[in-house]
């Protein structure tokens, strides 16, 4: 049905000249977003991809029942761009249905958003992706019919299309992106039938769930917050099938208080058990190799916690706010612990720090008690570390581990004049003797962080090359010195001054 527009049509085509400049008004902010230089043919926006195929960015005719061309001026479309369609972007059309040909592969992201008039929509057998907020809040769908050549749904895709009851998912869709169909009939009569919605083995949505739950064994996957606030949540059994649990998965579920992790899963995303305040044990299993930022977020109370060998970071404020925590150690695969990892944990007196961990950020353990002691290794960066920041400091015996000797103050100045000079597969170090020092201890890495860094020991010298390294290469250099001294169990211990880094660039 044809719709007269409010428009003329000459005022229509000036304004297309603009039509890759969309502004808004965000935060009390004018900005210029999706710049992109679109080219007309009749009612239509688009853009050539450079191989013979085209995007339709846009649509200006006054049909609200839309045909897309299979082809325009000689260009086969093969996409409907981001926002091509989305109500109060590039139209203010009422579109009531939208038919797709069979050239179209991917529909972009928001490509229909805020379409609240659209009913009907064939999807071709030909599209392979639906984009991010695609549909969203197109509230008159009532019945979509996903073929089976699509293999991926974006983030929020078909959310609050409140209207949306009937919905036909292929076993060809493999990826589910965040509450892709939250707030739709479709999932409040799923959850009905079964709390835990399952989509080809892929867990979206468990907010319904209640007491303690047995995730199904054919899931692979815990998606992003799809246990977000499960208020009712008390226990949960996760089948050795499930390799990653998502972003913000359990967050704010406070009554959360056992989980069992099986040795299958490899990831667990970043706020995953954030504000689970009533965890209070959680053994993470060896198949971990990363744990997220923020993942224990407060946690107030969890006082036992047990990092498997196979995690090698430990990121941002992954701990913070765990107040019930009174010691942790640190395994040796871990190379660098991030800002504010365990910030706000006030009753944390023993942290046993390896020396593989080579980097600590500065506000690491901000806010900590003021009892913490930091269990290490002679020579290793957590003893500068501890220096550093006012914190107790105190070495592991290599023979006992067990036994813990307290660090003499001993105070060690900074190397001065530290110089390098390029050579061929190599530098040249040279800097001003430190009084009192016993030696100095080098390190050298292509990465600023010094992760994998080569470290050299030099005794009673104030120069040395570093050979063997890569020609025209920047490199990270630091040096420090240190002083022998006598702990309390009679062996000879090193105390270490701060590093001094600089930068240069081999021949």
């Amino acid at each position: 049905m044809k719709r007269e527009r409010i428009w003329a049509k000459p005022v229509i085509y000036l304004l297309l000249l603009l039509s890759c400049l969309h502004i808004r008004m965000m935060n009390g902010e004018i900005g210029v977003v999706n710049a992109e230089v679109s080219e007309v043919s009749e009612d239509w926006l688009y853009k050539a991809n450079g191989d013979g195929t085209a995007t339709i960015t846009g649509y200006w005719g006054g049909e609200s029942e839309v045909i897309i061309p299979a082809v325009l001026d000689g260009y086969t479309v093969t996409r409907i761009g981001s926002h091509a369609f989305a109500f109060g972007w590039n139209s203010y059309l009422e579109i009531t249905s939208i038919s797709i040909p069979n050239s179209v592969t991917s529909i972009g992201d928001y490509a229909f958003e805020n379409n609240s008039e659209l009913a009907d929509i064939n999807i071709p057998n030909s599209v392979t992706s639906i984009g991010k907020f695609a549909f969203y809040n197109c509230s008159g769908l009532t019945s979509i019919s996903i073929p089976n050549s699509v293999t991926s749904i974006g983030d929020y895709a078909f959310a609050d299309c409140s209207g949306l009851s009937n919905i036909s998912i292929p076993n060809s869709v493999t990826s589910i992106g965040d509450r892709a169909f939250s707030w739709t009939k479709w999932l409040d009569n799923k959850r009905a039938i079964d709390p835990c919605v399952v989509v080809n083995g892929i867990l979206i949505d468990g907010y319904a769930c209640k007491g303690a739950v047995n995730i199904p064994n054919s899931v692979t996957s815990i998606e992003n917050y799809v246990f977000e606030n499960c208020s009712g949540l008390t226990s949960i059994s996760i089948p050795n099938s499930v390799t990653s649990i998502g972003d913000s998965a359990f967050y704010n579920c406070s009554e959360l208080m056992s989980i069992s992790i099986p040795n299958s899963v490899t990831n667990i995303g970043n706020s995953a058990f954030r504000y689970c305040s009533g965890l209070t044990s959680i053994s993470i299993p060896d198949s971990v190799t990363s744990i997220g930022n923020s993942a224990f977020y407060g946690c107030s109370g969890l006082i036992s916690i047990s990092i498997p060998n196979s995690v090698t970071s430990i990121g941002r404020s992954t701990f913070e706010g765990c107040c019930g925590l009174t010691s942790i150690s640190i395994p040796n695969s871990v190379t660098s612990i991030g800002n504010g990892a365990f910030a706000g944990c006030s009753n944390l007196t023993s942290v046993t720090i390896p020396s593989s961990v080579t980097g600590i950020e500065a506000g690491a353990f901000k806010a900590y008690n003021k009892n913490l002691t930091i269990f290490t290794e002679e020579g290793s960066y957590a003893v500068t570390y501890a220096k550093e920041n006012g914190l107790t400091a105190k070495i592991l015996s290599q023979n006992h581990p067990d036994q813990k000797t307290d660090i003499e103050k001993v105070e060690v100045s900074k190397v001065k004049k530290f110089k390098a000079t390029a050579k061929k597969k190599g530098l040249a170090l040279k800097w001003k003797k430190v009084s009192g020092a016993n030696g100095y201890q080098i390190q050298v890495s292509t990465k600023k962080n010094f992760k994998g860094a080569k470290t050299y020991t030099v005794k009673n010298k104030t120069k040395y090359t570093v050979s063997k390294l890569k020609s025209g290469k920047k490199y990270y250099i630091r040096i420090r010195a240190y002083k022998n001294y006598k702990a309390e169990n009679g062996k000879t211990q090193k105390a270490y001054g701060k590093y001094v880094t600089i930068s240069k660039k081999t021949k």
